[in-house]
Parts: structure tokens; sequence; C-alpha cells
């Protein structure tokens, strides 16, 4: 399992994960969805955590970020934070925890197999707790 949770791939054994959990700026999601958007595989999935620290900027930067998501080919986005909270789109591909420890409740509780998973959010957000279950 990757240690240092930055731009790290790995095969589970069940699936492919990209971790990215060590830091999120309004930059640094629009380059990792970027590449995740170049990705070619069948089944893909995003864990997006919360940008922390955006100040007066945050819902402005989280809403475009939805925005940029719901413009990508993708079969379901889950999303943890509270800067989320409010403003999911009302599309069946999204779903949002009020945290990581739920959203890796959830994933116990439902396997996925056969995806290619972008794990990216703010390290306050503890995502690589995620890609434990995956």
């Amino acid at each position: 399992m990757p240690q240092n949770n930055r731009s790290q791939y790995f095969n589970s054994g069940k699936n492919q994960v990209l971790l990215d959990a060590y830091n999120a700026n309004p930059s640094s999601m629009r380059v990792a969805l970027e590449n995740f958007k170049a990705i070619q595989h069948s089944r893909k999935i995003l864990v997006l955590g919360s940008m922390k620290e955006m100040g007066a900027d945050s819902l402005a930067e989280h809403l475009e970020l939805l925005q940029t998501v719901g413009s990508l080919t993708f079969d379901a986005c889950y999303l943890t934070g509270e800067e989320f909270k409010d403003i999911v789109p009302d599309d069946k591909r999204f779903c949002w925890f009020e945290n990581t420890v739920e959203l890796k409740t959830y994933l116990e509780s439902h396997k996925i197999r056969d995806a290619f998973f972008l794990i990216k959010g703010s390290r306050a957000n503890r995502l690589e707790q995620v890609a434990d279950v995956l």
C-alpha cells in the first residue's frame, strides 16, 4: 500500500486506484481530473474530499469543481466533507458523505470490483483510509 498519499497508483487486486490524498486546491483538482479524463477504463469512479482552507472562495471553488466533474464520463462520484453538503448535484451518480468514516463504511458494504478509482482531497479528509477497502 502506498505510504505518502501523493499521486500513487496501485492495483488492489480488485480495483485500480490513483491515490492523491495529500493535498487539494483548485489547480491540483483540475489537473487530477484532466488526468482522470484521459484514462481509458470501462468503469471510472471518483472519490473526492473537500478542499480545505479556501476561505471566502470555498463555495465558489467547490461549485466550480462539481461543474467540472459533471462534464466528465464516470460511473459514480463519492463526495465527503462539509463543503459539499448543500451543493451535491441532483444526479444519481453523486453521493455525499459527512466524513471519510461514513464513506469507508459505505464502500465496505457496497463492494466494487474492476473499477478505476481516483481518490483526491485535502489531507484533513484522510482519504487514504478509503483506499484500504478498495
